[in-house]
């Protein structure tokens, strides 16, 4: 970034009025209430300069919004499990495919190189586990989601654990959609 250098008489104040906004993948409801808050400031500087008109019509903008994809809501949804440690083992990306392909508002895979290709080719996942970890996964698990049983496992809170990866997964997934 070039700096720019100012020459200022003394006492003279400078006002910065510069403001940038970098915003991704959002609703158009959350870009509105993103520009509002961000240009807030402005709003009441102009209320308390007399400049704002109670009756003044809201000026209209023509700002495109990119539309909120199911792949962009998993991409995000994958990305903040993972950060926050939710997907503690390869094996539990497993359980997303699995509990995407057993409900019926999600993506299905046929295999788990076309959820693995999903992931990294797509949605440009970094440290998308190996097709043989989901391979393990989907193995061990049984029934339906989200009342799985798993075959390595008898322990009720890794059980338990499994299921909650799942459930926080699509639930967090159809909250953003």
């Amino acid at each position: 970034m070039m700096s720019e250098k100012y020459h200022y008489e003394s006492g003279a104040i400078h006002h910065d009025h510069h403001k940038e906004i970098n915003i991704g993948s959002v609703s158009e409801k959350a870009l509105k209430d993103i520009i509002s808050k961000f240009f807030k400031d402005d709003a009441e500087d102009a209320e308390i300069l007399g400049e704002v008109e109670a009756d003044a019509e809201p000026q209209t903008s023509n700002i495109e919004v990119e539309p909120v994809t199911i792949d962009s809501v998993i991409a995000a949804t994958i990305c903040q499990m993972d950060e926050e440690g939710d997907l503690k083992r390869k094996g539990d990306w497993g359980l997303l495919m699995i509990a995407m392909n057993q409900s019926d508002d999600m993506p299905n895979f046929d295999t788990p190189r076309s959820y693995v290709d999903y992931l990294s080719k797509m949605l440009k996942l970094k440290g998308v586990p190996s097709e043989s970890s989901i391979s393990k996964m989907m193995a061990k698990t049984r029934g339906m989601f989200p009342n799985w049983t798993f075959a390595d496992t008898n322990d009720t809170v890794e059980t338990t654990r499994r299921i909650n990866v799942g459930k926080m997964f699509i639930s967090a997934v159809r909250k953003k959609k």
